[in-house]
This record gives C-alpha cells, structure tokens and sequence, in this order.
C-alpha cells in the first residue's frame, strides 16, 4: 500500500471515529454546549433538571429545588445551571452550580441570580454599586438584577436598589437597612421588603 493510500485510510478512519462518537447526541437532539459543562462525546446532557444538579453542592441542590416547588421545572437546564424566562414577578431567574462569592456587604455564598425590567439613570449606578456589587445593571436592556441566597435575599437588594434611585435612601443608609433587615430575617421576622418587589405595587404604610 502506497503512502496516499496509507494517509487515505487514516483520514476516513479518523471521520468515522468522530462520526460513531457524535452519533448518539445527534439521535436525541442534543449538543455538547459549554452551559452544559460537557465535551463534545462527552456525557449525555441531563433529560430532567433533578439529573442536572445531582452532582451540586447541598447549598446550590436547595436553592435550586426550592425555585422548582414554586415556579416550576425550567425553561432551560444543564449542569452548571437552571433557567426560568418570566416567572413570577422576574424577567429571569437563573440558579447557578457556583456561587458568586462577595464581600460587598456581608460574606454570603450567591446561587440565585434575578432579574426585572427597570430603567436607572446611568446618574445611579455607582451608587448603586456603593451599595452592593451583587446589583448589576444593563442599561441597554433596561434590566436590573440581583445575584443573592435567595430569592427574598434578590428581594431586599432590589428594593433597596430602587428606593436610592427615587433618593429615599442614600448608598449608605440602604446598606445599614440591608444588613439591619438580614439580621431580623436570620432571627425569624420578616419584612414587606423581603416579600416582594414593592416598586411593582402601590407602596402602603406597612412597607416602612
């Protein structure tokens, strides 16, 4: 057999290892992306969110399960992450299989991210972000999201985000708010700030 020959039979034996090893995905719709964390002939992508973060920490499995018990299964998942597209008063919820570690107020481990419709003058995102890195901001979305604990956590953060936008609070008196009504939350009471956005309702007396 010739050297072509020989180099030939190489190539189409390479073709078709690749073929055999992308075969199985390709049966079942799927592909390897990087939300997935998988390689190409990698692992088969999870076929039910419970698969997608058997393997989490104990920490992200509950913030994960408890946004399943109430919005359901979501819309989009794989093994770094579970993602629900308007689900309750949110744009988006993403619940992430690694935390955004912070020490912007206190040192918390950060599993739930969401996000809602709002537009901040671009006069208020530094004070914004004085008052907690966690807030993000996209002004060509007009989005403002939180990445927290939990969900009354993203709660607190945005409320708190909105009334230094309207100039009820400064950067600093929404901080000692924030750490104030975290405190209360760990001690078992509860706030009208850590129950929903308010900004989305007329405010009432008992926000206060």
């Amino acid at each position: 057999m010739s050297r072509k020959e020989t180099a030939m039979k190489r190539a189409i034996i390479g073709a078709l290892a690749i073929l055999i090893a992308t075969l199985p995905a390709a049966l079942h719709g799927q592909s390897a992306t990087p939300a997935d964390g998988m390689a190409a002939g990698g692992p088969i992508a999870p076929q039910t969110p419970g698969e997608a973060i058997q393997e989490w920490s104990r920490v992200a499995r509950a913030a994960a399960l408890v946004m399943i018990s109430k919005y359901g299964e979501p819309e989009d998942f794989g093994t770094k992450a579970l993602v629900w597209n308007s689900n309750g008063p949110w744009r988006q919820t993403i619940v992430s299989r690694e935390p955004k570690m912070h020490r912007a107020v206190m040192s918390d481990k950060d599993y739930v991210r969401q996000s809602v419709n709002f537009v901040v003058p671009p006069g208020k995102v530094a004070s914004l972000r004085s008052f907690d890195k966690r807030i993000d901001v996209d002004t060509a979305k007009n989005e403002l999201s939180s990445q927290t604990e939990s969900e009354d956590m993203n709660y607190l953060v945005l409320n708190l985000a909105v009334d230094i936008v309207k100039g009820k609070r400064s950067a600093a008196q929404a901080r000692a708010f924030y750490i104030k009504t975290a405190e209360l939350a760990n001690s078992g009471k509860t706030s009208a700030y850590l129950q929903g956005l308010l900004f989305q309702k007329p405010p009432s007396d008992d926000d206060y």
